[in-house]
């Protein structure tokens, strides 16, 4: 089993959204209980459809099969 890698607080990270609202990326809609990736550094958000995401999701699947 891989040891998950220490997260500092200026990582983007995937979270579920507390509040709606819109992404960064795409302009859509953000409903609150989806999943997004939050920037803290610039405090944007990207929906699910967003290329920041999936490259979010790409990298974070890469890190647990290496």
């Amino acid at each position: 089993m891989i040891a998950p890698q220490p997260q500092l607080a200026t990582d983007p990270r995937q979270i579920r959204a507390r509040f709606a609202g819109y992404c960064a990326e795409t302009g859509l809609r953000i409903h609150a209980g989806e999943w997004i990736v939050f920037h803290p550094l610039t405090n944007d958000v990207y929906c699910a459809y967003s290329r920041a995401y999936k490259q979010f999701e790409n990298a974070k699947y890469y890190a647990l099969t290496t």
